[in-house]
């Protein structure tokens, strides 16, 4: 089951390799220092799911928990969550989201080391912010490349080997058409009397 796992990995195209590499990365950084310093006297430190961010850090973990079981899931035999067409647009909108949250956890923190001197930001949250908008710019290339080529399936010719014609099938499913019909046979020369009476 790991080798089929790690198959699955090496098959990917290198921009869900990076996407997923930058989920995983974000995902480890939350349970980084996220601030820290001197708090009222003492030395403090606070990673994602701590201090006035929790919240945020903790949507942020459920979020690319969620987007890395939607890879593990069906590699290791388990149920597909997601379907294909809309797993682009669904991890476009979930990194939109971790990117703008972590942006107004970066704007707290800032505003808290304004008012209080002595603590500071930590690299944790920079990791955060910087795989997040990583995994954002790769879901978004991902998800227009999957609406370029729905739009190309529109436009092309019926004649075209792999176009579907339209029926009962689900998006993105090639079905190859049947071969047309062979012409008919050639007529014999005495069946060919034009003209005759």
């Amino acid at each position: 089951m790991f080798h089929k796992f790690i198959r699955g990995l090496k098959a990917m195209e290198l921009e869900d390799q990076i996407f997923h590499a930058a989920v995983l990365l974000c995902t480890i950084g939350v349970f980084l220092p996220w601030f820290g310093g001197q708090w009222y006297g003492n030395s403090e430190s606070w990673n994602g799911l701590n201090f006035y961010t929790g919240y945020t850090g903790r949507l942020i973990l459920v979020i690319q928990l969620f987007l890395l079981v939607l890879l593990v899931s069906p590699m290791l035999g388990g149920p597909v969550i997601v379907r294909r067409s809309s797993k682009a647009l669904l991890r476009l909108v979930l990194s939109g989201i971790t990117f703008l949250s972590l942006l107004n956890a970066f704007g707290v923190l800032i505003r808290v080391t304004f008012e209080i001197s002595g603590p500071d930001i930590r690299f944790g949250i920079y990791v955060c912010i910087i795989s997040s908008l990583v995994a954002t710019f790769y879901a978004t290339l991902r998800y227009q490349m999957q609406q370029r080529l729905k739009s190309e399936g529109h436009f092309r010719h019926p004649d075209e080997p792999g176009v579907v014609a339209h029926s009962h099938h689900h998006e993105n499913e090639t079905v190859p058409l049947a071969p047309p019909p062979p012409p008919p046979p050639p007529l014999s020369a005495e069946d060919h009397h034009p003209y005759s009476s």
